[in-house]
């Protein structure tokens, strides 16, 4: 990019990074002839490229595995078992992170009995649905078209190595879903009440 004519700080905002990044990087590469770390001494890498694919592919098909769940699975060069850390160094890597489901607290009888007072009081209209019915939902069947088509597209999950093929992707196939796909199943709302 840089040799295309561009700064650094268009490079950095580019790839969001800072610009100091792009400055050590582009040092590096004048240097040495390469933007790779130089080899150092210390304790050999624990996985080979097989088992960091195992990581990467485990955390893009699984969105909420933690890296706990992930080490478990692993196998290391060396030892059976992998560590959680080293689970989450190969998927900072690849720009993922390890991530934990996010739980909600239930509501206790208190909250539950005063919620429809609430809504009266500050004039909030209630539709009558189930709570938490994804069926009454057009953006789940939307979700679930999306992921049937990345899926099923040219260039699978599997073979992405970085976060921004995952995000181009989906965005490709976000905008190929026709308004009229969208439309009917804004429309299939009221056949479902």
């Amino acid at each position: 990019m840089l040799a295309a004519g561009m700064t650094q700080v268009q490079v950095a905002n580019h790839l969001n990074v800072s610009r100091k990044t792009i400055a050590r990087l582009k040092t590096r590469l004048r240097d040495t002839g390469t933007t790779h770390d130089r080899p150092r001494s210390g304790r050999p890498r624990e996985t080979t490229l097989r088992p960091d694919r195992h990581i990467r592919i485990i955390h893009f098909r699984i969105r909420f595995v933690n890296a706990s769940q992930t080490a478990r699975q692993t196998h290391g060069r060396h030892t059976n078992r992998i560590s959680a850390q080293t689970v989450r160094n190969r998927l900072r890597q690849v720009c993922l992170r390890a991530r934990r489901p996010f739980e909600e607290p239930i509501p206790t009888q208190r909250h539950r009995m005063a919620q429809p007072q609430w809504t009266l009081n500050n004039h909030i209209r209630v539709l009558p649905w189930p709570e938490m019915s994804p069926d009454l939902s057009p953006i789940e069947n939307l979700w679930y078209e999306l992921g049937r088509r990345i899926r099923n597209s040219q260039n699978p999950p599997e073979t992405w190595e970085t976060l921004a093929q995952l995000r181009t992707a989906l965005f490709r196939e976000w905008n190929n879903i026709a308004q009229d796909f969208i439309r009917r199943l804004i429309n299939s709302m009221r056949l479902r009440c």
